[in-house]
């Protein structure tokens, strides 16, 4: 069974590349502060940020929606601050 989670409501996390029902590109990639290593990609329709583990082959997707949520959420819409 493949399964599939949305950790604290932001994106989709993939057992299997099964499951997101798309073609994707790779884009570069990346080592998080631990130094494991991961893929990046783009869906081929969606453009979505997608990010594969290498230690786990788990993937992880997150829609503009979404990414639109975190900036919002960060203080996108609030006005700059000047210094």
């Amino acid at each position: 069974m493949v399964r599939t989670s949305a950790p604290k409501g932001y994106g989709r996390l993939f057992d299997s590349d099964k499951l997101l029902n798309q073609e994707f590109e790779f884009v570069s990639e990346g080592e998080d502060e631990a130094d494991k290593d991961y893929d990046l990609f783009l869906g081929k329709t969606s453009r979505s940020p997608i990010v594969k583990s290498r230690t786990t082959g788990r993937y992880f997707i997150l829609p503009w929606p979404d990414i639109i949520k975190l900036g919002v959420k960060a203080g996108l819409n609030k006005p700059a601050k000047h210094v």
